[in-house]
């Protein structure tokens, strides 16, 4: 992050940088759980990774957990040490072995 960007409002950043933003924001009340909800909106898509392993790490040091909503395979994959995803028909909550997350996740990566 570049200084020039300090004193720029949240809402002018890029996706990756708003995301850091925020979450520095939760952070900073010492939760015992964050919740993250479609972090990689709007974000550029070589920074998802990036964001999802940086987040996992800093949730970890700070001995908290991490409830993260997305249907951005790219970013559950790096953010989550565990992946659900739910079944529309049921309202089940499904280990993510399969299914249309896993052939999404396929779809991205082929471009």
């Amino acid at each position: 992050m570049s200084e020039n960007t300090f004193d720029a409002p949240v809402g002018g950043l890029n996706g990756a940088l708003r995301t850091r933003v925020r979450l520095g924001r939760a952070l900073a009340l010492d939760p015992s759980i964050v919740v993250l909800e479609h972090p990689s909106a709007g974000m550029p898509r070589d920074q998802v990774a990036t964001i999802g392993r940086d987040v996992q790490a800093i949730v970890a040091r700070r001995a908290a957990a991490a409830l993260t909503l997305t249907a951005d395979p790219e970013l559950a994959e790096a953010v989550a040490s565990r992946v659900l995803t739910l079944e529309p028909s049921s309202g089940r909550l499904n280990e993510a072995r399969g299914g249309w997350l896993a052939r999404l996740a396929k779809k991205t990566r082929r471009g």
